[in-house]
C-alpha cells in the first residue's frame, strides 16, 4: 500500500487481511471501524472549516 491514506472501506478490509492477516470476520470488522472512523474525522474536520 506504501504511503497512500487508506480511505475506503475496502482498502481498510485488504489491509486487515494482508498485513494484520486477519480471517474474513475480523477483517470486515477492523475495516468497518477504521472506515467509520475516517468518516467522523472528515466530517470532524469539514465542521470545523465551517
Amino acid at each position: 500500500m506504501g504511503d497512500a491514506r487508506l480511505t475506503t472501506w475496502i482498502d481498510w478490509y485488504r489491509f486487515a487481511r494482508r498485513a494484520l492477516e486477519f480471517g474474513h470476520a475480523e477483517a470486515s470488522s477492523y475495516a468497518t471501524a477504521r472506515y467509520v472512523e475516517e468518516q467522523n474525522r472528515t466530517v470532524a474536520s469539514e465542521w470545523r472549516a465551517a
